[in-house]
């Protein structure tokens, strides 16, 4: 993880764009990993008045549209960092208004398991974050993660990040 946030950083002050950063760094990590050793990342950057996505093998970004009510999800078009020796990785427009949620979270949330060995998944999620849509992100969070330990077992790491646009 250190490598990869020292290469992150350094991509990021040089000027890398979104599916460039991802590329530089898989570029770094891949001749350095174990080969059973991935690692999956999402990046939100705003540049030039627009909202850019990269998803590498992360669970999809949740688009909470608040003009609509609607929740709109934006999957990864590309593998985990590290799986082959060449990769190459893209980027995606967010067209996102005042109001509007973004929710970019890890997978050990959707898979925190009751006794039975349910998964939570991501509907619950979703529901949430139609019913908590006006309160302070901070208490959102806490509310998500909430749902998640209240469910069951989490076996993963459980990051989130919540992004409202203001106007």
């Amino acid at each position: 993880m250190a490598m990869f946030k020292a290469s992150v950083r350094s991509r990021i002050l040089a000027g890398y764009d979104e599916a460039g950063l991802l590329a530089g760094v898989h570029q770094t990590l891949y001749p350095l990993k174990t080969s059973n050793m991935f690692l999956t990342a999402g990046f939100l950057q705003a540049r030039a008045g627009r909202l850019m996505l990269s998803l590498a093998g992360h669970p999809a970004l949740l688009h909470f549209q608040r003009d609509s009510g609607e929740i709109c999800e934006y999957a990864s078009a590309d593998l985990p960092l590290g799986i082959l020796p060449e990769q190459a990785f893209s980027s995606r427009q967010i067209e996102c208004r005042p109001g509007d949620i973004l929710l970019l979270l890890t997978d050990g949330i959707m898979e925190a398991a009751n006794p039975a060995g349910d998964e939570l998944g991501i509907e619950p999620v979703k529901s949430g974050l139609r019913q908590w849509k006006d309160l302070p992100l901070q208490q959102v969070f806490g509310n998500i993660r909430g749902l998640a330990l209240g469910f069951g077992k989490q076996a993963d790491d459980q990051t989130m990040l919540l992004v409202r646009r203001l106007t």
